[in-house]
Formats: structure tokens, sequence, C-alpha cells
């Protein structure tokens, strides 16, 4: 399977409304360098829009924040180090 493929069936196809899904699956049959451009262009609008309001309503985030408010309630340590 080519990598153009295993992109769009691992990844791509979660968040596009339909008529980018389709156009982006049209394209992965005979890929180029434009192949997802569409779906690159939906993908960073609602990036713009919607992914910072959900990273800070997530539960990861909201463990960190708990995790180093806890470190930082305790003396002479340092908030944990995060990859």
């Amino acid at each position: 399977m080519s990598i153009t493929m295993r992109v769009w069936i691992c990844w791509l196809q979660i968040n596009l409304e339909s008529g980018t899904r389709q156009q982006t699956a049209v394209n992965v049959l005979s890929p180029d360098r434009e192949c997802f451009a569409a779906a690159q262009r939906r993908i960073h609008a609602l990036m713009e829009r919607d992914s910072y309001r959900r990273f800070i309503e997530s539960d990861a985030y909201r463990q960190h924040l708990a995790t180093a408010a806890a470190a930082a309630r305790r003396p002479n340590t340092q908030p944990p180090h995060t990859a």
C-alpha cells in the first residue's frame, strides 16, 4: 500500500465533510503533489476555528494543569516535564 493511501485511510477521512472526502478519495487513486490540497485547506480551517477551544477543554490539558498545580504547591519541586 502506498504512503498516500495509508495517509488517506489512517488520518484524513475523520474530520472531512463529504464533499472534500469524496474529492480526496478520487484524488488518491492517481496521487500527485496536489491530491491532498483540498483536505489540507479544510483541516487548516478547522484547526484555526476550533482546535484551541477543544484543546483547553480536553482531559489531557486539564490533567496537565492539575499535575502542574500540585507540583507548584509542593516546596522545592519543579513542575514535571512533558514531551
